[in-house]
Formats: C-alpha cells, structure tokens, sequence
C-alpha cells in the first residue's frame, strides 16, 4: 500500500506478494524529482554530516532542517576550472522554472577531474540520487564546490587536497 513517492522510513515493514498480472510502469521521474521525493539537498549533505555520508536519509515529515551553511565570507578563492571542457550550462534559471546551482562542463569518459582549489573533501560518494559519483570539496572561507557525475572517485572523506590535484574521473 505504498504511495508515491514511494518513500521508505527505517523500521518500515514491507510485505512482498508475487505479482500474477504486468502492471503498467510509473513514467520516470525526472532528476529534480526523484531529489525532492528525498528531501535532499546539498545543504543538507554539508550540514547534516554523517547521515548524508552514509546514504540519503529521508526526513520525517515536520522535522526541522539542519542549521544553514556558514556565512561565505571574503572574496572568492581563485579557483580552477576542475577540467578543459566547454561550458554546456552555464549557472541561474533555466526554461520550466528549473536552476542550475552549478556550471556543468563537457568531458571526455576517463578523463582526470582536479580539484578547484586546496580543501577537505567534505562528501565523497552516490548516494544522493540525481548527482551520480559526487565530490564535495571546502574551502577556506566557507566555501565548497562540488564535482558531479563521475566514472570513479579518486579521494575519499576526509582528505586534504590541493588545487589542481586528480581526485576523480569524468
């Protein structure tokens, strides 16, 4: 008797029946809303800590967001582009009221990702559905950039990492 979105909270009982008739298949959800069916975000990974690094953990309803993000103080740190790839979207608003938190470059597959600038990676794994094999790196400053949708990962929590250093492939 579950309902969309299909949601399951821990200590949740299921009971597996076998099917004897095909039912049609739900259309696919879109990226976007496969994230907002978990409540994810990736504020919730840099706040909440722990529970993002080991695998999204869907929040009760009415239970209260972790705190914000420290304030980004000073000017920007002079990051790096992670590869040489063209820009395919570029950050802000985009058509059907949709916004790119981020740059999105084109990379060839194996192709070395290098960290924007010296930090400790914050988050390193796939379990935020929509993002693939993600990278989170902080900065000095409050800080943090995020390298999305890798073949594999280089580094894992916790490590320290220069600019221009490989921590992923494309």
């Amino acid at each position: 008797k579950l309902q969309e979105p299909f949601v399951l909270r821990v200590g949740q009982r299921l009971r597996l029946t076998p099917v004897l008739t095909p039912t049609p298949r739900p259309a696919p959800q879109t990226l976007e809303q496969r994230a907002r069916a978990f409540e994810i975000t990736i504020d919730d990974v840099m706040t909440g800590g722990q529970p993002a690094a080991n695998g999204p953990v869907p929040r009760a309803t009415g239970e209260p967001r972790p705190a914000p993000l420290p304030a980004v103080t000073g000017t920007a740190p002079a990051f790096r582009w992670p590869l040489p790839g063209r820009i395919i979207s570029g950050f802000g608003p985009k058509p059907g009221g949709r916004f790119n938190d981020g740059v999105n470059l084109k990379a060839s597959a194996g192709e070395a990702v290098r960290a924007a600038g010296d930090g400790v990676v914050a988050y390193a794994g796939d379990a935020i559905p929509g993002f693939g094999n993600l990278l989170l790196v902080k900065h000095a400053g409050g800080w943090v950039s995020a390298y999305a949708h890798n073949e594999a990962l280089l580094v894992t929590r916790g490590a320290r990492v220069k600019a221009g250093e490989a921590i992923a492939r494309a």
